[in-house]
């Protein structure tokens, strides 16, 4: 059963008044036994619905309902697009014409997101611009803004992706650095697509300069009729590469309407590692685990991170600098970021890789991602204010 039917089920239990506000649902191992899911799948199921008020997560107590849980339904999508979505896959159904079911599902049950990614965001076609100098080389695909390559000079790939990847597809591949915007998760519209539009959308190149030393690549996207057809905000996305002893990312949004706007937003990187199971992340010690997102405490972390598939938790950062160590590849990630409010860890266990990846690919990744993930932390960007995401990555060899 798919994570959003599963959450689909428990708000309709909610709603229906099965769980008392403030009564404690069946615990995760519960969940999984009911289900016949993993883990993750359940978690992710619970965090669509804290998302959406329906419920609450209190560390050592689990998911409770939360007060006016039973009268919640979903925000309506402000959007007119969004409001005729319904009728107009009821007209051409009746019609005769297939209209996919979806790739990705909004956990209200609502299936429209491919409908919108068809209609209002067409298929393109894709091109790749090479970085090349001393340092290096860097591959950004146009759709998306997407570095789904960086090999240092001397040294192996840092990125990881599947095999092929078309940037093109509704069902968006796991590569390279994502770009999540202006949403995070779930936290758009009811029948929009996770993690935003921005990833999905062909950017225009503004500046490509190349020195033997340095190279750089400027993107754009603009708001337009598609984009408010989405989200009804007037912006300008600047997305800087840099190439030189490191990779350099700088995602920069102006609001160029007349009305504050609020962004959940993050950077995805896909850390190629030997085996996710042995690697360590350092730079942890003294963060703030976020007992929201992580269900867990929310205590001070202590030091080094080991690790794992599956692994699914935030911090709030401190200075803002990690070491990913992966003896089995014999080398260092070094990341930097600035402009963030949390660090999302993120990979995937073996049990919900089906159809995603192939053979052991799921083995080989580790996400260390620079975001704003809630709605409650979202950056507010006053009209004609800039706000600026950073983040740096160097990979170094460990000297036995």
């Amino acid at each position: 059963m798919p994570v959003w039917k599963k959450a689909r089920t428990l708000r309709e239990e909610l709603s229906n008044g099965r769980y008392r506000v403030g009564e404690r649902l069946p615990g995760v191992d519960a969940l999984r036994a009911r289900f016949g899911a993993g883990e993750f799948a359940v978690r992710h199921a619970l965090q669509m619905l804290r998302d959406e008020g329906f419920l609450t997560l209190k560390p050592h107590i689990g998911a409770v309902g939360k007060r006016g849980c039973s009268m919640t339904k979903p925000t309506p999508a402000r959007c007119s697009l969004s409001r005729l979505l319904p009728i107009a896959a009821a007209l051409i159904c009746a019609a005769g014409c297939a209209v996919s079911s979806g790739a990705y599902h909004h956990p209200d049950g609502r299936s429209y997101a491919d409908f919108v990614w068809k209609n209002v965001l067409p298929a393109v076609e894709n091109e790749t611009v090479t970085l090349t100098n001393m340092h290096g080389t860097a591959k950004v695909s146009l759709v998306g803004a997407n570095v789904f390559s960086y090999i240092p000079a001397g040294g192996d790939e840092v990125l990881f992706s599947v095999k092929d990847p078309d940037f093109t597809l509704l069902r968006f591949p796991h590569a390279g650095i994502p770009v999540v915007w202006p949403w995070f998760g779930w936290n758009g519209e009811a029948g929009t697509a996770i993690h935003g539009f921005a990833r999905r959308m062909k950017w225009t190149v503004l500046e490509k300069a190349e020195t033997p030393d340095v190279s750089r690549l400027v993107l754009e996207l603009v708001s337009d009729e598609r984009t408010r057809a989405m989200w009804p905000y007037d912006f300008r996305l600047v997305y800087t590469v840099t190439l030189c002893d490191r990779l350099l990312i700088s995602l920069a949004t102006t609001n160029t309407g007349t009305i504050p706007f609020e962004i959940t937003e993050g950077l995805h990187p896909y850390f190629r590692v030997s085996d996710v199971d042995t690697v360590v992340l350092r730079g942890l010690d003294g963060c703030l685990n976020d007992s929201i997102h992580s269900h867990l405490p929310d205590k001070e972390f202590e030091g080094d991170l080991r690790f794992q598939a599956g692994e699914n938790r935030a911090f709030t950062p401190g200075k803002g600098e990690y070491v990913l160590f992966d003896e089995g590849a014999n080398r260092a990630i070094c990341l930097a970021a600035r402009g963030h409010r949390k660090l999302n860890l993120w990979s995937i266990p073996e049990s919900s890789c089906k159809g995603l990846f192939s053979g052991d690919d799921w083995k080989h990744f580790a996400c260390l991602e620079p975001a704003t993930i809630s709605r409650e932390a979202a950056v507010t960007v006053l009209p004609g204010k800039r706000h600026e995401l950073l983040m740096s990555v160097k990979a170094v060899a460990i000297r036995r």
